[in-house]
């Protein structure tokens, strides 16, 4: 095939090669010689979805290998929000049972479902591509959610493109494409509410509340075959019985579930030798009764143009995206594929929205289980986009979070007076703005609760104020301290410098970055807030961040109140949660207050901020320390350089944090143990190189296996984008 090897750039350009006639026995373009790529922990292939999204629309593409049972190929979710709930009462839909594509070649029809496909993204983009051949035919399709306008700049569409590129590599045949469409239209109200209408080029299918237009993307030509599951107007039995798509209308339903097939030309409807065609559809989504205003978004956006001609427009919407980026010189080809694919998914995870919930960015997408915008991942995608130069999404994400609603218990915010006020006896100045957990899709906030109470984790407001620091001395933009100083000082800043306790000096106990909820000290373990050191961590750097956005804003006062502040707290760490344990006999820096002791149960990788936010920077000794403890007690083991995340002996515990290697292979870098930070890298690189260029939250302890919950956002790419920067910004510097 002519389409480039998915490891020559890392970011795809088409040219020529999406032109109607195929090029499938054109010359190979000449491929520069491999650079050599032995990392020290190689990754295995483990995880079987691709996820789609343009941060309104959101879609899985499953890829089974016939080695795993047999092999399946097919769009198996769509949903109406890429995040999980809008509010506190309502959850985001999935309306996909299934997609796939087929062709009838010479008469005789049949899908790709079972058809092994290798599978990959279009690199440095959204766009998912199977390759799967069919006889002498070979069949390339596309799905994406579309981020490009016709007209230029973002759509606002709730768009999902599917389309198959067909290559006849052998003697002429008659070939027309299919799609069997499955879509789960079940109303609340009454199930049975589904109906399929229209004319077969723009079928609508509807439970009178919310719908989908079906936009076919030939013209002319196109045949439906609509019917319920099983029945013999249904599209599988049509094609199981050898009979044809045959209706230029349709009127279906209603009915409780009903399948659509289309039969669609591909070119003039024969396909010589080395000659191909493009068919596919677009699926818009609307709500209300009448689907004439989705029709009319989605008819504007394909605008009359050919399935290449949208492919073609959005590989060049992601190349102009991708122009700004200030790569690292020096990137492995694979290191730079898993770069640009780091930066998709982040732009992929956050929210386009109009309203308070545009520019959260969620902690994971589907089909991972946290689509929800914490505080802290989205702080750590945040910093990696300023590290990539996407200071435009990084900044909407900062609003969002300066701009969501606080949950309320009448003039006051709900945690502050139920919790934070009550059980620590402290009086704050001010609500606080920043939520204590995340937040729902619409910009509310959220705190998932559970017999231990709340998650009320203040590591949250100092992450902020990191990632607002790092955005504003990345960028130089001072105009969202200009907008925003009296909320980031009075409802953030202060309120952290309030909670430090005149006892120890550290910040007043609270759930943290493990999220060990509310209950006090004392209580079932490990479900007790404590004085954990990440949150005194992430305030020491938090309040070093804002005495310096405070000068900037010339509030001299708030510069020296922020920075002794800070310093305070760094002198608290090296007080009270230094312990040096007899099995490694060096100074450490323990996970929290209430453990320490002379059992090791004090172990917590999230201490590595220590470290990279130079908090240690005076005390290499202890830094040293904490790292040899961390290899003593939480390394996964032989098979792997990475970590389990502390010593609390749960099974969730005790799996390899993919966040917490990258941001250790950060300490180790910070540390100029620039081969150790690189195994690392080379592992996560080498990982993501065969699992299409994501990042999961987890690895399997035993085998290295991905979770379920991948792509991560801020836990993933934000991470590795931070780590694989500062790996070659040191590398470039002058030894000593």
């Amino acid at each position: 095939m002519c389409l480039l090897h998915r490891r020559c750039s890392p970011i795809f350009a088409l040219g020529t090669m999406l032109a109607v006639a195929a090029c499938a026995k054109a010359d190979t373009p000449t491929q520069p010689e491999p650079v050599p790529w032995t990392p020290k922990f190689p990754g295995h292939a483990s995880f079987e979805t691709l996820t789609t999204s343009n941060g309104l629309a959101v879609a899985t593409v499953r890829n089974r290998k016939a080695s795993a049972g047999q092999a399946f190929n097919l769009v198996d979710r769509l949903q109406d929000h890429i995040y999980a709930q809008p509010d506190e009462d309502t959850v985001s839909k999935d309306f996909m049972r299934s997609l796939y594509l087929g062709l009838k070649v010479d008469g005789q029809a049949g899908w790709l479902l079972n058809t092994e496909a290798e599978a990959s993204y279009l690199p440095g983009t959204n766009i998912v591509h199977l390759v799967q051949t069919q006889g002498s035919l070979q069949v390339d399709t596309y799905v994406f959610a579309p981020f490009h306008s016709p007209s230029g700049g973002e759509t606002d569409a709730h768009l999902l493109v599917v389309m198959g590129q067909v290559t006849n590599l052998g003697t002429p045949v008659a070939v027309q494409g299919l799609a069997f469409v499955d879509l789960d239209m079940a109303a609340p109200v009454d199930p049975h509410l589904e109906t399929v209408s229209g004319p077969a080029q723009r079928l609508v299918e509807s439970n009178g509340a919310e719908h989908f237009v079906l936009h076919n993307l030939r013209e002319t030509g196109v045949r439906a075959a609509v019917g319920a599951p099983g029945s013999d107007e249904g599209p599988l039995r049509r094609v199981s019985a050898g009979h044809g798509f045959e209706a230029q209308q349709v009127d279906a339903g209603p009915a409780g579930n009903l399948e659509v097939g289309l039969c669609m030309p591909v070119g003039e409807g024969r396909l010589a030798q080395d000659e191909g065609g493009a068919f596919g559809l677009v699926l818009g989504y609307g709500q209300g009764a009448s689907s004439e205003p989705t029709a009319a978004g989605v008819a504007a956006f394909v605008a009359g143009r050919t399935p290449q001609d949208i492919l073609q427009a959005e590989v060049e919407w992601w190349q102009a995206w991708h122009a700004k980026e200030a790569v690292p010189a020096g990137l492995h080809p694979y290191e730079a594929e898993l770069w640009a694919q780091s930066n998709v998914v982040l732009k992929m995870g956050q929210v386009r929205e109009p309203g308070r919930g545009h520019g959260q960015i969620l902690a994971s997408l589907v089909p991972g289980a946290w689509r929800i915008a914490w505080v802290r991942d989205m702080a750590y995608a945040i910093m990696g986009l300023n590290r990539a130069g996407h200071f435009e999404e990084a900044k909407a994400a900062l609003e969002f979070m300066l701009n969501a609603e606080m949950k309320r218990a009448g003039d006051r915010n709900f945690y502050d007076v139920n919790f934070i006020e009550r059980d620590l006896g402290v009086t704050l100045s001010a609500d606080y703005a920043i939520s204590v957990t995340r937040y729902f899709g619409d910009g509310t906030e959220e705190s998932d609760s559970n017999a231990a109470g709340p998650n009320i984790e203040f590591d949250n407001w100092g992450l902020f104020l990191w990632a607002l620091g790092d955005y504003v001395e990345r960028s130089g933009d001072t105009s969202i301290l200009q907008a925003y100083w009296p909320k980031i000082s009075t409802q953030v800043a202060d309120l952290l410098v309030e909670l430090i306790e005149p006892e120890t000096g550290l910040l007043h106990t609270d759930s943290s970055i493990w999220e060990r909820h509310w209950n006090a000290y004392g209580s079932v373990e490990p479900e007790t807030r404590k004085h954990f050191t990440y949150s005194n961590l992430c305030a020491y750097e938090g309040l070093k961040r804002a005495s310096a956005m405070a000068a900037r804003v010339a509030d001299t006062a708030r510069v020296v109140t922020y920075e002794a502040a800070s310093e305070g707290l760094k002198a608290a760490v090296l007080e009270h949660l230094v312990i040096t344990p007899t099995q490694t006999g060096q100074p450490t820096v323990a996970g929290n207050l209430e453990e320490m002791g002379p059992e090791v149960k004090y172990m917590d990788q999230a201490v590595v901020e220590a470290i990279n936010t130079g908090l240690l920077a005076e005390h290499p000794e202890i830094a040293a320390g904490t790292l040899a403890a961390f290899d003593a007690f939480l390394a996964i083991g032989p098979h792997s350089p990475g970590y389990f995340r502390n010593d609390d002996g749960t099974v969730y515990d005790e799996a390899e944090w993919v966040m917490i290697d990258l941001r250790t292979a950060s300490a180790r870098i910070a540390m100029a143990d620039l081969t150790r930070g690189k195994d690392v890298l080379d592992w996560v690189t080498d990982q993501a190189r065969h699992n299409y260029g994501l990042i999961p939250e987890l690895f399997g302890r035993v085998d290295g296996s991905y979770n379920s919950n991948t792509p991560m956002c801020g836990f993933g790419p934000g991470a590795y984008l931070m780590a694989i920067e500062e790996y070659y910004r040191a590398s470039a510097l002058p030894p000593g």
